[in-house]
Order: structure tokens, then sequence, then C-alpha cells
């Protein structure tokens, strides 16, 4: 039960803090279910966002293939926290942010910080 409302309460904040900060939300959190994943857009480019992250998160895994990049955030022996995957789109970027796993490594509120922070 606490995971859902931790996810919920992550989803609403991030998308009301990146829609207040001039993101084109792609969804709405209520079209989603609590464990969907948080996607949005971003008028900047996979390629800076990427730097912006690598550089206010640590343990930042980055992963780049044909169209998108892919970064890893959080450490711990079972994967990554969370999963940050960048597109190019025509006006910058699709944002999806989604948790991996149940893992303390980066805070919700750390990463929603620096996302909201480096997509704006």
């Amino acid at each position: 039960m606490k995971r859902l409302t931790v996810a919920a309460a992550f989803t609403a904040c991030a998308t009301a803090t990146l829609t207040a900060c001039g993101s084109a939300p792609l969804n709405t959190p209520n079209a989603r279910g609590a464990d969907a994943p948080m996607l949005f857009s971003s008028a900047r480019s996979p390629h800076a966002i990427a730097s912006c992250l690598t550089s206010r998160l640590s343990h930042v895994s980055e992963r780049r293939g044909a169209g998108f990049t892919e970064l890893g955030v959080g450490r711990s022996s079972n994967g990554y926290a969370w999963l940050v995957t960048l597109t190019q789109s025509a006006s910058g970027s699709n944002v999806k942010v989604e948790k991996a796993i149940d893992d303390d490594s980066v805070s919700e509120p750390e990463l929603r910080f620096a996302i909201a922070r480096c997509t704006t």
C-alpha cells in the first residue's frame, strides 16, 4: 500500500511541477495506474537532459540506442531504482520516468527535483 501511495504522490507532484515549469504532459495521473510510467515532453534535447541529470544525481548509468537514451538511476545489486528514457521529438524530447525496483539509493524527491530542473 505504501508503494502505491508513494508512486501516486510522485506522479501527481512531478506532473504538476513539470507542467507548471513549462513541460507539456502527455498523459494525466488519473488516466494511469499507480505503477505506470510518468510521460511528458520537454523542449530540451535528450542529450541536454541526460547531461544535466548525470551532473545532479549520483549513480547514473547511460545507455544510448537508435533514437533513445536510457538512464539507470540509483545503485543496487538488483538493478537501478529508476529508469529514465529520453527520445527525440519534433519539439525537443519525450521523457518517460518509471520506478524500476524498491531502492532508496536515489530518493523520490531528489529525482523529482532533478527532473524538474533538467527538463525545463
